[in-house]
């Protein structure tokens, strides 16, 4: 079976900097005001019958790993690592906006990604819970320096404006 994830790119008009943790430890919050766009971000999975000897990763180059932690791409390794997926799988991702285009490429692929993993392994994870683990991922586990607006932004269609604040 095939699962398709998809996550539009995103355009900021006002937060940036404000959404990065250490600004709303210290001001107690940070806004982000911006858009989502009409183009997107596709992650298509299959996963491969238990008899695969090796997964397939294609996205601008082509991989094939034996584990996930040998994944040379980063978003898609930690992202397997990270929910355990026991499976070997085909990956396709298509995009026009790669990371660091200004658009939210890495967190547009990643959201799509989630969506398409939780679909595939039923997850059963909200809307709100994919933003929070690729927030996760991307902030934490791979250590970017981003704020949550690319997820947020990204994930929310239309024009949107949200408000963090420290916990």
């Amino acid at each position: 079976m095939i699962y398709v994830g998809k996550s539009p790119y995103r355009v900021s008009l006002l937060g940036g900097g404000s959404d990065l943790d250490w600004f709303v430890n210290k001001e107690k919050f940070g806004v982000c005001l911006g858009y989502s766009l009409d183009q997107y971000s596709y992650s298509v999975l299959n996963v491969l019958p238990t008899i695969s000897k090796k997964g397939i990763i294609e996205y601008s180059t082509r991989e094939e790993y034996k584990n996930a932690a040998e994944i040379v791409h980063p978003i898609v390794r930690e992202a397997l690592l990270y929910f355990k997926i026991p499976d070997f799988i085909e990956l396709k991702t298509f995009g026009f906006a790669s990371g660091g285009s200004g658009l939210g490429g890495s967190s547009s692929f990643l959201l799509s990604l989630i969506s398409a993993l939780s679909n595939a392994f039923n997850f059963e994870l909200s809307k709100d819970e994919i933003i929070e683990k690729a927030c996760f991922l991307e902030i934490h586990k791979m250590a970017k320096p981003i704020g949550k607006q690319d997820q947020y932004l990204c994930a929310s269609k239309g024009f949107n404006s949200f408000t963090f604040f420290d916990k």
